[in-house]
């Protein structure tokens, strides 16, 4: 295993969570309310997918084994939304604010102290990651809770404003049926196919651009890029607006792009954790 990455491991990123149905002890303090889920199934099982085949032989070998010992009985990509299947019992429910982190909306800027008490995305990554480095061989539920938290900081409603948890009471439609802001994020913005393994192929050759510099800054920075997108999307659409695929064009273009350096993110800090 190799020694600890301190660009991911730096002071700004001491979280500490404790794990357990109590809560999160965190460093810092802060945030509001909290958003119903993710990317659904498609968009966790592209990232990891494509996370896990940018990766060296030796590490996947490594992630096979770990996700293995999880008894679920799927490969690592479709583990991937385990975090999301798990939320709702009542003894995973205090893992629900480690899937975002929510701001003010005059705030224009992330930092530490936006997490509260019982965590958020941010303290959860840092907290997954020392985890995994601790246990590479044994802590499969830290194996996944990374690979599904790295994707949600990158979906830009995860980083977003309390006061409307995150777009969930944004209410817009899609096509003619009611939905809201963060729903319209997290299934019809990505312009995913139904099948897993078709958008695996058709995202491939889209990693190799981000390979050199992917990987550079905290997931501070991360957060940062999201919510620097998330203040443009509130300025893009209307309450109520009527939503189809030629008016999120552009941020679709956009969110392919961030979920693919994301994946390409998450295949870099497991090949320096394994």
């Amino acid at each position: 295993m190799k020694s600890p990455a301190p660009s991911l491991r730096s002071s700004e990123m001491a979280f500490s969570l404790r794990a357990g149905p109590a809560g999160l002890a965190a460093t810092v303090l802060l945030t509001l309310s909290v958003p119903v889920q993710a990317f659904d199934y498609k968009g966790h099982a592209l990232v990891c997918a494509l996370a896990y085949d940018a990766l060296t032989e030796t590490t996947r070998q490594a992630v096979d084994q770990l996700s293995a010992r999880s008894g679920l009985g799927k490969p690592f990509p479709q583990l991937c939304s385990w975090a999301d299947d798990i939320r709702s019992e009542e003894r995973w429910k205090y893992t629900g604010p480690w899937h975002y982190v929510n701001v003010a909306r005059n705030d224009t800027d992330i930092t530490p102290q936006h997490c509260p008490d019982q965590g958020c995305v941010l303290s959860a990554i840092s907290e997954m990651e020392a985890r995994l480095r601790k246990a590479p061989q044994t802590d499969w539920q830290a194996l996944l809770f990374l690979g599904h938290f790295v994707a949600d900081v990158h979906q830009p409603l995860h980083v977003s404003y309390g006061d409307d948890r995150g777009g969930n009471t944004f209410r817009v439609s899609w096509k003619g049926e009611p939905t809201n802001l963060h729903a319209v994020w997290d299934s019809r913005v990505p312009g995913l196919d139904a099948d897993p393994e078709r958008n695996r192929s058709r995202f491939q050759s889209r990693m190799t651009g981000f390979h050199a510099h992917a990987d550079a800054g905290l997931p501070l920075v991360w957060a940062q890029e999201s919510l620097d997108r998330t203040r443009l999307v509130y300025r893009t659409y209307e309450p109520g607006e009527n939503l189809d695929d030629s008016r999120v064009s552009e941020d679709r273009v956009w969110l392919q792009g961030h979920m693919v350096q994301a994946a390409q993110r998450l295949a870099d800090l497991l090949e320096d954790v394994f």
